[in-house]
């Protein structure tokens, strides 16, 4: 087997957390469906949750990506596409 991997959140001032979940479990998976490895697809998520975290309520899926550009932070992933 392979040893577990640990890819810390940003720390964020959180406003709400509605739907961090959920964009984080779509960065992941797109970041992989796009052939991404396992840790710049992680720091992708990460970045996508962290910026949902800092928008008020539900929101179109591009509100976390713009927000997440705006703060200079889409991970390895994004720099590489």
């Amino acid at each position: 087997g392979s040893d577990p991997l640990f890819v810390p959140a940003e720390a964020v001032d959180v406003v709400d957390s509605t739907g961090a979940g959920d964009t984080f479990a779509a960065g992941v998976l797109a970041a992989f469906a796009d052939g991404a490895a396992a840790e710049p697809a992680l720091e992708y998520a990460h970045a996508l949750a962290a910026a949902a975290c800092t928008l008020t309520g539900a929101r179109p899926a591009a509100h976390p990506v713009s927000a997440a550009r705006r703060r200079g932070n889409l991970g390895r992933y994004a720099s590489d596409t």
